[in-house]
C-alpha cells in the first residue's frame, strides 16, 4: 500500500523504530535500494545516537554519518530535527554530504535543551556557525570521500569541536 507513495517523494526518513526492513543493519545498500521507485531520491535510515545511512539511489552511493557532538540533555526530537535540518537543505540546493551536515546541527542543537527550547531559540546564524566549524575542520570538500576510498577510522572518529557536523563516509559493499 505504501508503494505507490513512495514513487511522489524525494526522500524518505525512518528511523530504527519505523525501518522494519530486513537486512538494513548488515547490507543497508541493498535493503535500502530495495524501497526505490519512481522520483524517490534518498532513502534516509536515522539510527538515533549511531548517527545513519543515506542511500543516493541515483548515484547507488552508500553514506554513513555519526551524530555532531553535543551536550545531550533531552534526546526527545532528535530524529525530527534532523529531518528537518536535512529537507531544509536539500530544497536549498545544498548536496547531500553538507545537507548530512545541516541535519546534524539541527539535531545536536535539539538535544542541548529540554523539550523544544534547542530548537525555539535557534538562529540560522549559529546553525550556519555550526555548519561552518566544520567545514573550517575538515575543509571545503564534500563530506564524502573518493570513490572506492575507505576511511581511515570508524564513523564518527572524524568528529572535531563540540558542535560540529559529522563527516558522512561511503560504506564499502
Amino acid at each position: 500500500a505504501w508503494r505507490p507513495v513512495l514513487a511522489d517523494v524525494d526522500a524518505l526518513l525512518m528511523s530504527d523504530d519505523e525501518l522494519a526492513l530486513s537486512g538494513a543493519d548488515d547490507r543497508p545498500e541493498e535493503a535500502l535500494a530495495a524501497l526505490a521507485g519512481g522520483r524517490l531520491r534518498y532513502v534516509i535510515h536515522k539510527q538515533a545516537a549511531r548517527g545513519g545511512v543515506v542511500y543516493d539511489v541515483r548515484t547507488r552511493r552508500l553514506l554513513r554519518w555519526a551524530p555532531a557532538r553535543a551536550a545531550v540533555v533531552d534526546p526527545t526530537g532528535a530524529g525530527d530535527a534532523f529531518a528537518a535540518g536535512l529537507l531544509c537543505a536539500l530544497r536549498e540546493g545544498v548536496p547531500i554530504e553538507r545537507a548530512i551536515d545541516w541535519g546534524a546541527a539541527t539535531a545536536a542543537a535539539a538535544i542541548e535543551g529540554d523539550g523544544v527550547s534547542g530548537l525555539a531559540s535557534l538562529q540560522r546564524a549559529a546553525l550556519e556557525a555550526r555548519v561552518a566549524a566544520c567545514v573550517s575542520e575538515h575543509g571545503d570538500a564534500p563530506r564524502a570521500f573518493g570513490e572506492g576510498a575507505a576511511p581511515d577510522a570508524p564513523p564518527g572518529a572524524r568528529r572535531g569541536a563540540k558542535g560540529c557536523c559529522p563527516s558522512a563516509s561511503p560504506i564499502a559493499s
